[in-house]
């Protein structure tokens, strides 16, 4: 099953990085998905749609997004993306390292095109950076996903203290979030 969803990754064209192992990902900063990604976004879940491919031997889940804010490109007000797994009535595909969500939940996302002109999560799981309202002060901040660090594999670099920043206590709130982007992006031009 694991092989097969690797390769069920490769033949949709999957944007995210390939898994090295069925359950690793290679690393990415906070400065790579903003450089490596089509569109950033921060949007809620309106709902999520899981359906079986023509031949019932892949299920995918269409996402779709009330986009409220763009840090890069623009796809208009809403926004659906799809992924491999989901839930279509008793049946269910997992797939190791694609991020989760919940509808009314609010998202950063950094999105890129797959072959099929659609948009995915870039990184996988690490595309996907949860937000949430301070419940003393209804600030919005930001939480970096979670993965565990022997889930990832490491192409010599680790994360960065701006990036763990992004973490509950961490107190990086959505704005400050978003100029950081801004700032790494800024720095992509000639």
């Amino acid at each position: 099953m694991r092989i097969f969803c690797a390769l069920s990754l490769a033949l949709l064209g999957v944007v995210t990085p390939p898994l090295a192992v069925a359950s690793s990902l290679i690393y990415y900063s906070l400065e790579k998905l903003a450089k490596d990604s089509e569109v950033i976004l921060v949007g809620r879940c309106t709902g999520c749609q899981a359906s079986w491919n023509e031949g019932r031997t892949l299920i995918t889940t269409e996402i779709t997004f009330q986009v409220s804010r763009y840090v890069k490109g623009f796809l208009g007000p809403q926004v659906t993306i799809r992924q491999l797994g989901g839930r279509v009535g008793n049946d269910a595909m997992s797939v190791s390292g694609m991020p989760e969500f919940q509808p009314s939940g609010e998202v950063v996302l950094f999105l890129g095109r797959d072959q099929s002109g659609g948009y995915q999560v870039v990184g996988m799981t690490q595309g996907r950076y949860q937000v949430l309202s301070d419940p003393d002060t209804g600030e919005k901040l930001v939480r970096a996903p979670e993965i565990a660090e022997e889930e990832l594999v490491h192409t010599g670099k680790t994360r960065s203290a701006s990036e763990s920043a992004a973490v509950p206590g961490g107190h990086l709130t959505l704005d400050g979030f978003c100029a950081r982007i801004q700032k790494y992006l800024e720095q992509e031009k000639p």
